[in-house]
């Protein structure tokens, strides 16, 4: 009796405690029969529900309920074992509003005395707000993937330790690996010591708490880059930094174009500075190229003055004769500037033909431009070796004539005292790059070289030669005007050549140029230039709104044996013209010689244009210090001929004689 008291008493206390876990268990608690009948049931699964206990009791649980959760029941009848599931699926059939829930399930068989199963104790835990959270935590973070996945720029994430935990697939690509190759490893296994220096700086001060925006220029793959890195700390709910957002951005074609854009803007102004100087000096170059006119002519007319009416032992004739070859002197390296300023400002502008450089004036040991530069320089020799072979050029002959004048005059002012200039044409094959001063392609080449024994160039100096009034020489009544060299390199580039330069200093400097030479090709062979001035006997028209000027063209004109007419301007001389036409006369000038630039809006190409309606055959040379420029073109496609200011009596003569007989 004792022992059954006991057991009454302990079933007693157990099925107390079964009242008091029914009654206050958070989780849904259900006492099923053998056939999944309803015997007890918990307030909190009842709530579940939706409905009130009594509702459930006696009733079969999958009448009500009916899901494929009844095979795993069956199966843990069958087999006896206790059954566990998470997060498993539900939609409520009498309330299909709740939509799918989730629930952690378990199902325990309890066994009478004979070990059958009597009753299955089913517990259920709601969590279906834990698996929305879950669920909404897996879409977000597909979304941060689909997200980071398509973006161009660099998005990864790094812990405490500086591992990677997340890359995304740009990340992936620019290191060439697969993102599990990637993650649990830190900057310093991908990039160099001195670049994963500055990379863990960064992320320490992120790890500070600061949000860092800085460029990075980093070496991936032998590939120079730069990239924007903007780093961003990711905290917990205390505030403590856990992790690094980085986001990178490769900024390596933007600042490749900036620097493009830059340099684009700086050559932009430089030509904006090289175009107002263009503009600048056409004003000057007429302006001061009519003083210059009277004052490189007048000297040889006046010398003819006093040859004729001065005697030989007359004490002032030396005087005289010395002072006026001072003045054309002065006249002549005046002139020599506004050449060099306008050749600067019209680069690339003037049409280049089939040439032999051979024959440039400059390149003949007995042209008058030579013995020109002799006298000027007595104490310099200038030696002349050509090439036998012609070497044929695609060439502006003035414009490479006056850079070979020009390294020719910087050659001799090179050597303080007594010195040689050496001058050498030659033909010459690279089958390589010549490396020297500049690249030199391989090629055929004619080669112009300009030697001479002076001083040579300092190396600090050397790469500065070529820019504009960049001179070590001292000034002196010889020197140039700072532009020489300038021009001598913008006439070789507009030509397609380069230039060599090899120095050593106390021993002298060579200057080479490289010009593409013409195979297979003849030109017509060129008149040598005549010392004496030619003479004639025609009629000549000046058209010039200058008194001086038409004073100066009057008088060597008549000196020259030419019968000579004025007219101010255009206007009148265009009156001459028709006075002519009246009288139903031809032209009774030969030739009109006519200033470019004239006052009253009738300049020397609208004078041109209604001469040549009047009389299309009439001959004119168009007489000017201005640049050439588009009415230059239009005039010569008139007809007319173009003769620059200043201008020697010989050059001036061989003009109009050659237009004469054209």
């Amino acid at each position: 009796m004792g022992s059954d008291n006991h057991i009454a008493t302990s079933k007693e206390q157990q099925a107390k405690l079964l009242d008091l876990v029914f009654e206050h268990s958070l989780d849904g608690i259900v006492l099923l029969d053998k056939d999944y009948n309803f015997v007890r049931v918990s307030e909190t699964y009842a709530r579940s529900c939706q409905r009130d206990v009594s509702e459930l009791l006696g009733r079969n649980h999958f009448d009500l309920y009916p899901s494929p959760l009844k095979d795993d029941f069956d199966k843990v009848k069958k087999t006896k074992c206790t059954y566990q599931c998470t997060e498993r699926p539900f939609t409520f059939p009498d309330h299909p509003d709740r939509g799918t829930t989730y629930w952690d399930l378990g199902l325990v068989p309890i066994f009478d005395d004979d070990g059958e199963i009597e009753f299955f104790l089913f517990t259920l835990k709601d969590v279906t707000e834990r698996k929305s959270k879950q669920l909404e935590l897996q879409r977000s973070e597909g979304r941060f993937r689909s997200i980071t996945d398509n973006a161009t720029d660099l998005i990864f994430i790094k812990d405490k330790a500086r591992r990677y935990t997340f890359a995304n697939r740009a990340m992936q690509e620019l290191l060439g690996l697969p993102e599990k190759d990637i993650l649990g490893k830190t900057a310093d296994e991908f990039f160099e010591p001195e670049q994963s220096i500055i990379i863990r700086q960064a992320d320490d001060r992120t790890f500070a708490g600061e949000n860092v925006n800085e460029t990075h220029k980093l070496v991936i793959a032998d590939k120079k880059s730069v990239f924007n890195v903007n780093q961003s700390p990711l905290t917990i709910d205390d505030g403590k930094v856990t992790s690094i957002l980085e986001i990178a951005r490769d900024i390596t074609a933007q600042k490749q174009a900036e620097e493009n854009q830059s340099a684009l803007r700086e050559q932009l102004a430089r030509v904006e500075r090289m175009e107002s100087l263009g503009v600048l000096t056409c004003g000057v170059a007429h302006d001061l190229n009519n003083v210059l006119g009277p004052m490189v002519i007048l000297p040889e007319l006046i010398q003819e003055d006093i040859d004729d009416y001065m005697t030989e032992d007359s004490p002032a004739r030396a005087l005289i004769a010395e002072s006026l070859k001072i003045v054309k002197t002065s006249a002549v390296r005046a002139a020599v500037v506004v050449r060099d300023l306008m050749a600067l400002t019209k680069r690339g502008q003037y049409e280049r033909t089939l040439c032999d450089i051979n024959k440039l004036p400059y390149l003949r040991s007995n042209a008058s431009c030579i013995n020109s530069l002799k006298a000027n320089y007595p104490q310099i020799t200038i030696e002349h070796t050509t090439a036998k072979e012609s070497l044929i050029v695609l060439a502006a002959s003035d414009h490479l004539n006056r850079a070979v004048d020009n390294l020719i005059r910087n050659a001799a002012e090179a050597i303080d005292e007594k010195g040689l200039v050496q001058v050498t044409t030659s033909i010459k094959h690279l089958d390589i790059e010549r490396m020297g001063y500049t690249i030199v392609p391989p090629g055929t080449y004619a080669v112009i070289e300009v030697s001479d024994n002076g001083g040579g160039i300092n190396p600090e100096h050397l790469s500065k030669i070529f820019e504009p009034f960049f001179s070590k020489k001292l000034q002196s009544e010889r020197s140039g005007s700072g532009l020489g060299l300038s021009v001598v390199h913008g006439v070789v580039s507009d030509h397609d050549g380069f230039i060599d330069v090899t120095t050593k200093v106390g021993e002298g400097s060579t200057f080479s140029i490289y010009l593409p030479v013409i195979t297979d090709a003849t030109i017509q062979e060129t008149k040598e230039q005549e010392e004496e001035p030619s003479r004639g006997t025609e009629h000549i028209l000046i058209v010039d709104d200058e008194p001086g000027q038409r004073f100066l063209l009057q008088k060597s004109l008549q000196k020259l044996g030419y019968t000579v007419d004025e007219a101010e301007n255009g206007h009148a001389a265009l009156a001459l013209f028709k006075e002519l036409i009246k009288k139903g006369e031809p032209s009774s000038f030969d030739l009109v010689l006519l200033d470019m630039v004239m006052g009253d809006a009738f300049d020397g190409l609208a004078t041109l244009q209604k001469i040549v309606k009047l009389y299309p055959a009439q001959k004119v040379i168009i007489v000017s210090g201005h640049a050439e420029d588009d009415r230059t073109k239009e005039s010569l496609n008139l007809g007319a001929n173009w003769l620059t200011k200043p201008y020697d009596i010989n050059e001036f003569a061989k003009a109009i004689r050659e237009k004469l007989d054209s």
